[in-house]
């Protein structure tokens, strides 16, 4: 699931194709979508846009990272673990994982 951050009317918008950096030990995911222009947004909070990623090969044992988390400087408390969705020790951190 993405959602947009900041202010935006409550419409995450049009969710672009992600960026993902896939490393021995984990995979991390950043998405973006698409500019509202320019304007005065309020800030309801945004919905959950569901978005499927094809992966080069299993994730196997690698933790399955957030990049939005590690890109910009979110709010306290908006990533959780740095990030951090899933791990094979853990399994699923995050309900964004699970959807």
């Amino acid at each position: 699931m993405v959602e947009r951050v900041g202010c935006a009317n409550g419409e995450t918008g049009e969710v672009l194709p992600p960026t993902i950096a896939e490393g021995p030990d984990e995979i991390l995911v950043r998405f973006t979508v698409e500019s509202l222009g320019e304007g005065d947004f309020t800030c309801p909070g945004n919905d959950r846009v569901p978005y499927d990623v094809e992966l080069s090969e299993p994730i196997g044992d690698r933790a399955l990272v957030d990049g939005t988390c590690r890109a910009i400087d979110l709010t306290p408390g908006n990533c959780f673990l740095d990030g951090l969705l899933w791990s094979a020790d853990r399994g699923v951190i995050s309900e964004e994982a699970e959807e």
